[in-house]
């Protein structure tokens, strides 16, 4: 099997998004870059709540109701006030001890456990091994705690992770502050933009030189959160994609922490059909194209030219709006090539969806990055050399403009005026891409960040 079936099952990208608003895990409080010059910032009002609202969420079985009748009566900041540790100096007054212990205060991941396995374990209808198992829970996924029962063997708990609600033996958890110190590990903070033309600036400030654009509703890895700049103002360092590293201004990204979550048995056998579909679909291209070239290669060879020149049927397509131009030192002629190659080429980058990000990689099932992953995939399927870098990548075939694009044709994109990624376009305002350690190889949507050049490869 081409996939990493492994390895998609434990990021099988179920993330579980704690948000108070859909009674799961999260809180993303809207708070960055303005876009029009000279608009002023404002400051947000519920500003520096975004992690303590996390936890309350994720100790709470319905938040949703209790975090708005909190935040409506204003309580909300004494109750933030009872998880907070003990000051690092005791007042004179109160430096003796008490005559009776203070009331404690129970861990805000009293009810989420996080999945300590080797591999995965079973979550099953009964508090046995003999009930039926209606999905898995993977190492380092998240689970909200609905009850505790005795069951075979000891204490069981009754879960909820994802779609899946069922039992599991209790010592397969850990809970409380065990929990939440590799909650804060194995999370994965999501900055989404709620605003379009939003730039990723070099530096936390406004007056920073400015990266590459960001479109309205894209999702990013949060590196670092609560950057204040001298000016008092809060940035977000994100991951773009590989070592592209940059600020936005918190007020124009929602923040969420995702974890990864259970898979139902039926979810599971859904991902395995649907690889199975995308390896049978890569297999028939593939066939496609290879009957294509056969026939080529058998063609008679035309020795004089014909008596009477061919009748036109059909007006000529109309000629592109920018004429395609060979890249810098490329001996490329343009050519789009044929409509097998190319559904032969997405169809084979499709079935290695969700492998992992490597740097320096070129292995589609082990892991690639952005180059070596077109690298890979034009060298199996087109029988054509790439350098393993972007830059140089750019620098091949002929430069295309947006309008030509046609699926297998490449997307590259810059960081400070150098090219550092490349995307394949698989249509539809698609590219796929070996993005990052945390996403892998993913479809984005082409506009994710603003492309600076597009190359046919198909000549």
């Amino acid at each position: 099997m081409k996939k990493n079936v492994s390895a998609a099952l434990l990021g099988c990208g179920l993330a579980l998004s704690l948000t108070a608003g859909n009674g799961l895990f999260s809180a993303g409080v809207a708070y960055a870059d303005a876009v029009e010059p000279g608009k002023e910032e404002v400051e947000p009002a519920l500003g520096g709540i975004s992690i303590p609202l996390n936890h309350y969420a994720a100790s709470r079985i319905d938040p949703e109701g209790e975090l708005a009748e909190l935040l409506r009566s204003g309580m909300w900041f004494r109750k933030a006030e009872e998880v907070q540790t003990e000051p690092e100096t005791v007042p004179e007054q109160t430096a003796t001890e008490p005559e009776t212990e203070p009331p404690t205060t129970a861990s805000a991941y009293a009810s989420v456990a996080i999945a300590r396995v080797d591999a995965y374990v079973n979550i099953r209808d009964q508090a046995n091994t003999g009930g039926n198992v209606l999905g898995k829970i993977y190492n380092n996924c998240a689970a909200t705690i609905l009850d505790t029962v005795d069951g075979e063997d000891g204490k069981w708990y009754y879960i909820r992770s994802g779609s899946v609600s069922g039992y599991i033996k209790a010592n397969y958890f850990v809970t409380g502050e065990e929990a939440e110190a590799i909650a804060r590990q194995v999370g994965t903070v999501i900055a989404k933009t709620n605003t379009g033309a939003l730039r990723l600036r070099e530096q936390p400030s406004t007056s920073a030189g400015v990266i590459t654009m960001l479109a309205l509703g894209e999702e990013y890895v949060v590196q670092e959160e609560g950057i204040i700049n001298e000016e008092g103002k809060e940035f977000v360092k994100i991951n773009l994609d590989g070592d592209t590293l940059g600020y936005v201004s918190r007020d124009y990204v929602d923040l969420r922490v995702d974890f990864a979550q259970a898979v139902s048995v039926e979810e599971e056998r859904a991902m395995l059909e649907e690889q199975a579909r995308r390896e049978q679909e890569a297999e028939e291209a593939r066939r496609r194209l290879e009957e294509e070239r056969q026939q080529t290669t058998e063609a008679p060879v035309q020795t004089s030219a014909p008596t009477e020149a061919p009748v036109q049927t059909q007006a000529p397509t109309a000629a592109p709006t920018q004429a395609p131009t060979s890249a810098p030192g490329s001996d490329y002629e343009y050519n789009p090539g044929t409509g097998t190659v190319r559904e032969a080429l997405v169809a084979y980058a499709k079935q290695f969806l969700g492998n992992p990000y490597v740097w320096g990689g070129v292995s589609l099932t082990d892991g690639a990055d952005c180059s070596g992953y077109v690298l890979a995939v034009y060298r199996d399927i087109a029988g054509i050399s790439l350098p393993h870098y972007s830059g140089s990548q750019a620098n091949c075939g002929v430069r295309i403009s947006a309008d030509q694009l046609q699926p297998g044709d490449l997307v590259f994109y810059a960081s400070g005026g150098t090219i550092n990624h490349v995307a394949m376009y698989i249509g539809g305002g698609q590219v796929i891409h070996a993005s990052s350690p945390t996403h892998g190889i993913m479809i984005s949507n082409m506009n994710y960040r603003t492309p600076c050049a597009y190359v046919s490869l198909l000549n």
